[in-house]
């Protein structure tokens, strides 16, 4: 199983975390937002650095190179083993107008007809615990690590996020 690599870009204010994440370009997600948004994230190539491969993937879902300083999160292993290698920077990106990578699937499912569509069709800034409902499984346990992380540097206070599910499948 291939590992995953992905980049979490945050922004503070006095009252929250903003993160960035990407609606999933698949057409039965259109108009969900419920499990259909996902950090920037991709598979580690064989031979390929982690670091560099989250930076890529960042590249490849975005379109434009991250702007920050990354330190790197605890690891994650998803339910199926995988295990995500998360790096967190705090930083800015424009995502009003966003240029992914596509790829190709068949559309309709069952048509035998294949359709081009964007790994992301568009990204936002959201508060961390409205990023929590809108991603999938694992995921939230990375939100976790870097309230955590900003935590333990004094930067945020943990208790603030009580109530905010940041740690489950």
């Amino acid at each position: 199983m291939q590992d995953r690599a992905g980049i979490l870009l945050y922004q503070l204010n006095e009252q929250d975390i903003f993160v960035l994440i990407g609606h999933k370009g698949e057409p039965y997600l259109a108009g969900k937002d419920i499990g259909a948004w996902s950090i920037p994230k991709g598979v580690i190539e064989p031979g390929e650095e982690p670091f560099l491969a989250a930076l890529r993937e960042f590249e490849e879902e975005i379109g434009k190179r991250p702007g920050a300083t990354f330190s790197p999160l605890e690891p994650v292993v998803t339910k199926n083993g995988r295990r995500l290698l998360v790096w967190a920077g705090e930083g800015w990106c424009d995502v009003s107008s966003i240029s992914s990578n596509p790829f190709s699937m068949e559309w309709p499912e069952g048509s035998g007809s294949f359709r081009s569509f964007p790994e992301f069709d568009r990204a936002a800034w959201v508060p961390i615990a409205t990023a929590a409902t809108w991603v999938k499984g694992s995921q939230k346990r990375v939100f976790g690590h870097l309230v955590d992380k900003l935590d333990a540097a004094g930067r945020v206070d943990r208790t603030a996020f009580h109530g905010t599910d940041l740690t489950t499948e």
